[in-house]
């Protein structure tokens, strides 16, 4: 098969062909990282309101969570 000067990708192996096709996978690259690093933070702050919060708590308290957790399948 032979790719068409037109294509920016490669028909068989979508390989770019082009400098633009490149910039384009560079760009969504770069987008996806930015999110995972927005949602990095993000969960970052929540443990870290989390472990403030639980600072606090009594012992009772820490194992009545504990068990909570645990018993909700998310903890194991």
């Amino acid at each position: 098969m032979v790719n068409t000067f037109e294509n920016k990708y490669c028909s068989k192996c979508s390989y770019p062909l082009k400098p633009e096709a490149l910039d384009e996978i560079k760009e969504e690259e770069n987008k996806k990282l930015m999110e995972l690093e927005s949602k990095y933070k993000e969960m970052d702050s929540v443990l870290q309101n989390l472990v403030k919060a639980f600072s606090s708590v009594d012992d009772s308290g820490k194992q009545t969570i504990a068990k909570q957790l645990i018993e909700s399948g998310k903890f194991t």
